[in-house]
């Protein structure tokens, strides 16, 4: 397993994120937009913060959050990350070009696990409570999923469960 470690800045216009690896060195950070329609994050690399890497869109109308990650340079959306109704708690649907995963646990939490067809745990994610700000510890299999996918797909969940406050 590899870990990341994202640290979402707390005072900030729009809003910053940075990923960090378990040296507490920046790998990526991320931006979302100020003020656009739709809403947009881009995920860069810590050391090439003019060339996004990954492009998170939200679908402007919808009743639940529904999210795009695409590559940047074509356009092509490899990701679609979608809110489904649920009480007691939400629910995301996850398709990928390899099919779709589940996502359970404490997500309104931030400790959940993303699990592919196969059962085995792709992505997990606690959020660290003795932190300032948000911050949260994701493990994922490198050998099943890249970092930067990793990446987008746990900023993109942390947006929508956030959407719904804006």
């Amino acid at each position: 397993m590899a870990y990341l470690y994202l640290k979402q800045k707390v005072f900030s216009i729009g809003e910053k994120f940075t990923f960090f690896d378990v040296n507490q060195n920046p790998v990526f950070t991320a931006r979302g937009s100020f003020f656009r329609i739709p809403k947009r994050y881009q995920l860069f690399d810590a050391q090439d913060p003019s060339t996004p890497l990954i492009d998170i869109t939200r679908k402007v109308f919808s009743f639940m959050p529904q999210f795009f990650i695409a590559d940047p340079a074509n356009g092509h959306v490899f990701c679609k990350v979608r809110q489904r109704f649920r009480f007691g708690g939400a629910r995301f649907d996850l398709e990928t070009p390899v099919g779709y995963h589940e996502i359970a646990g404490k997500i309104m939490a931030h400790d959940f696990k993303i699990t592919n067809a196969n059962g085995q745990v792709v992505v997990g994610v606690q959020k660290k409570w003795i932190a300032w700000g948000d911050t949260y510890e994701i493990f994922f299999d490198p050998n099943l999923i890249s970092a930067k996918v990793t990446a987008a797909l746990v900023l993109t969940i942390d947006c929508a469960i956030h959407s719904n406050n804006n």
